[in-house]
């Protein structure tokens, strides 16, 4: 199923109204939800209805019946065009088309010649038309109820039928035409996905230097990677141009990963001393076996950035392995006002209290504790 003209209505539909938060983005994935519940309505099974969506207009389905795949067809373009007629939603014009083969996929790639042919007739297609192409239609004959008439002009060809899917009749009762109810949160997010840490670390390196504020949880920084080096090395220049964001961190300690909460301990104290107007830090420690909050990042009170784990078998712990970014004011204002009464509770850290933490990984001996220091000294130097 393709949406004739539907990267165009949005950009027409948002004229002039961009600056009061009416988007092409929100627009268009108002449609894309408003389909979403629709397919859900005419499907046979959820199963069914979570299929495939490829892009933002296309639309993908298999069945092992033909007659399913007819039956879902008929009643999602009856429905859709009920919402057209009935509620106002004008810009819904589907163009549908049935195929008939053996579908094979590289990942969202059609490979195969009917799944191919099927998506171009009705990526050409006219709206609100049901096409039936190559050997769908003697499987379409062969039921014996299927209105095959001729199909548009433009797509003129014996291997094309349309299906008159007005006077065609549907197995059962049709599904009732339900109230359209588009959650806000959804439309005034984008959403970015990053498959591997050094994506994700890209990411946080962009935002805090675009930023005014950044608000950080997490555990330690794992300076044993070029990534992870290259983020504190850049989080540090800014302080010291006094560009880019004011900092807030609040970090938990895993007591047994000594080193790297150690070092963390020496770094971060330290750059809030020499930065005091724009880097504040406090810590505490959990246990051994204690299950790890996730990481979140808060940039300018717009950005949410959520590091996502997988266990490391060469590292013996679990780090960031992805993250998900959401641009939302209100999910970023919702982790912001936790962030600071955690922070609150917690207390930035003073002297009596880095000795405390400190205290708690003497497991150290006195030369890591030196190769720390001068770890910390070639960083912040």
């Amino acid at each position: 199923m393709e949406f004739r003209g539907f990267s165009k209505m949005a950009t027409e539909m948002s004229f002039e109204l961009t600056p009061l938060g009416i988007s092409p983005a929100r627009i268009r994935a108002s449609a894309i939800e408003i389909v979403r519940k629709a397919v859900s309505e005419c499907a046979p099974s959820d199963d069914f209805a979570n299929r495939m969506h490829l892009g933002g207009d296309t639309w993908y389905w298999t069945s092992l019946e033909i007659k399913e795949a007819y039956q879902f067809g008929l009643r999602l373009i009856r429905y859709l065009f009920r919402l057209s007629n009935e509620s106002g939603l004008y810009y819904l014009k589907p163009s549908i088309a049935l195929g008939f083969g053996e579908p094979k996929f590289q990942g969202e790639r059609f490979l195969d010649d009917d799944s191919i042919r099927s998506y171009l007739i009705s990526d050409n297609g006219s709206s609100f038309v049901y096409f039936a192409v190559g050997d769908a239609i003697p499987e379409l004959r062969a039921l014996g109820n299927v209105p095959l008439i001729a199909p548009p002009k433009h797509a003129n060809d014996p291997n094309i039928r349309a299906i008159n899917w007005q006077s065609a009749s549907a197995d059962g009762d049709e599904p009732d035409l339900k109230p359209i109810e588009i959650p806000a949160l959804l439309l005034d997010s984008e959403v970015r996905y990053s498959e591997s840490s050094l994506s994700a670390v890209a990411n946080l390196i962009r935002y805090q230097k675009e930023s005014d504020t950044a608000l950080i949880f997490g555990g330690p920084v794992p300076l044993g990677e070029a990534h992870y080096v290259q983020y504190v090395k850049q989080t540090i220049a800014l302080l010291k141009a006094k560009a880019g964001a004011q900092f807030t961190v609040l970090s938990y300690l895993p007591i047994n990963e000594p080193e790297s909460s150690v070092t963390w301990l020496e770094l971060c104290p330290k750059l809030s001393i020499l930065h005091r107007d724009r880097f504040a830090f406090a810590a505490f420690t959990i246990p051994e076996g204690q299950l790890r909050p996730f990481s979140f990042h808060i940039y300018g009170n717009q950005i949410l950035h959520i590091g996502l784990r997988a266990y490391s078998a060469h590292k013996g712990t679990a780090t960031m392995s992805s993250s998900i970014t959401l641009r939302n004011s209100k999910i970023a204002a919702k982790f912001s006002s936790d962030f600071i009464e955690n922070f609150r509770k917690i207390g930035p850290l003073n002297d009596y209290r880095y000795s405390q933490l400190v205290g708690s990984f003497a497991v150290l001996d006195g030369n890591s504790r030196a190769s720390i220091v001068r770890t910390v000294d070639i960083l912040t130097n």
